[in-house]
């Protein structure tokens, strides 16, 4: 609810005064959206033994909790098309998320020990895989399922290359 009038606020011009409250109650909700995706995202990965791949759990899940928790709209949105005079606030909480994939992504290909170079590229992967789906569910009509459906393979592909230690 919060979220959507911050929208209509944000569609109209404002006094000095409006836009401080404007850019606080934008900067509270940002900060609500972290933490929930955030939550999220630790709850996924704790999830571990129903999916083939590290992580898995998190992509089955992201567009069922794109369409039904507007924190995550919010959150990408936010991150891909904010209002200009707060874009690095948007910016800066975005990579905490990022941070937190990037963590949780890291402690999930622990038990393939992998060495310095292979866990960055495979946690690029990973967030690459994220970020090709929340361009789908933000910009594209109709191709999420298409575009899930192809990282996966050559998320499940790269995977099963790794052997667990």
């Amino acid at each position: 609810m919060l979220i959507s009038i911050f929208y209509s606020l944000c569609l109209r011009r404002h006094s000095k005064q409006e836009k401080l409250l404007s850019a606080a109650v934008y900067l509270e909700l940002l900060q609500d959206a972290l933490e929930s995706e955030c939550a999220f995202i630790e709850s996924c990965f704790a999830t571990t033994g129903e999916f083939p791949a590290p992580g898995e759990a998190y992509c089955q899940a992201f567009e069922v909790r794109y369409k039904s928790a507007i924190t995550l709209r919010f959150l990408i949105r936010m991150a891909y098309a904010a209002p200009a005079h707060l874009t690095n606030t948007s910016a800066a909480t975005f990579n905490v998320y990022i941070k937190v994939l990037t963590e949780q992504i890291q402690l999930a290909l622990k038990p393939y020990e992998l060495d310095a170079g292979q866990l960055a590229l495979y946690t690029d992967a990973y967030l690459g895989v994220i970020d090709s789906l929340s361009v789908e569910l933000l910009y594209a009509e109709g191709l999420y399922e298409r575009r899930f459906k192809a990282m996966l393979m050559l998320y499940h592909t790269a995977i099963a290359q790794l052997n667990k230690k």
